[in-house]
């Protein structure tokens, strides 16, 4: 996996929650891409290659970040 994209801080909070010990070391390998500040907060306590937050809070930006146009 390249890159995860977090809708909210709850998805990542969930995410990371539930992510197996064993598997949590190969975040180093991906990117995080957060829709807004709070989920990016929560996801720093991960080990990621890196966090990057999206423009504006929407799908749009998002898939940008990935650079794959919204349809």
């Amino acid at each position: 996996v390249a890159a995860a994209l977090f809708f909210s801080a709850e998805t990542a909070r969930q995410f990371l929650r539930h992510l197996p010990r064993d598997v949590r070391d190969k975040l180093r390998e991906a990117r995080a891409i957060a829709i807004s500040d709070r989920a990016a907060e929560v996801l720093a306590s991960a080990p990621w290659r890196e966090i990057v937050r999206a423009a504006t809070p929407d799908q749009a930006a998002m898939l940008a970040l990935l650079g794959v146009a919204a349809r």
